[in-house]
């Protein structure tokens, strides 16, 4: 298993091993959403980078010095996080619209012949597949961009509901999906047991 750094905001434990399921640190890059900061960026392959502009919240994507993209999150508040694909031709955004514990949303956008395209829809169907069963209907459920597997070709997901008393028996109840991208179709449905063992999926002892 690798070393990870634990990240409070998006870590889920198991209950029987007490150990936490987290991102690992050399999967992500930070971005900050504090008023008044110097932008973080996070850096991919081929001179690729995206950033967060402080002037008007966009997320920018940048080859070298010129902007190929920019999009609009009206809904961003904070713990943005950028997961890139191994291959640099792909990214995930992690971030929270809320706070602390969520609601966390993930989109995803896809690098093609200089163009940026937003694919999120791919990752409805692991959202719905969930929903079905697991649902908070006051809060909604959090969805989480854990891992790019090495292919670039599949994304691990964790589905969960918000983790509040007004969300039922089933308050912070987690999944996990492998998802094909940018086709969206579910590879692999996971349990948290599950997801432990998957190789380069990233642990730490509650207690640390």
């Amino acid at each position: 298993m690798l070393a990870g750094t634990l990240l409070p905001s998006f870590c889920v434990a198991l209950t029987r091993t007490r150990q936490l399921i987290t991102k690992c640190w050399q999967d992500i890059e930070r971005l900050d959403t504090g008023g008044g900061y110097d932008p973080h960026v996070a850096p991919g392959e081929n001179g690729m980078s995206v950033s967060l502009s402080a002037d008007n919240g966009k997320l920018l994507v940048r080859h070298g010095a010129r902007t190929i993209g920019a999009f609009s999150l009206a809904d961003l508040s904070s713990n943005a996080e950028v997961l890139w694909s191994p291959d640099g031709t792909a990214f995930a955004l992690n971030y929270s619209d809320g706070g602390a514990i969520g609601g966390f949303r993930v989109k995803l956008y896809l690098l093609r012949a200089g163009k940026v395209t937003d694919a999120s829809d791919a990752l409805k169907g692991a959202q719905e597949n969930f929903k079905s069963r697991h649902f908070c209907k006051d809060r909604g459920n959090n969805l989480i961009a854990l891992k790019w597997l090495p292919d670039s070709s599949d994304l691990v997901l964790m589905t969960q509901v918000y983790p509040t008393g007004d969300c039922g028996p089933d308050l912070g109840h987690s999944e996990a999906y492998i998802v094909r991208i940018p086709e969206g179709k579910i590879l692999r449905h996971l349990t948290l047991s599950q997801l432990q063992h998957l190789p380069g999926i990233c642990l730490q002892n509650e207690e640390q």
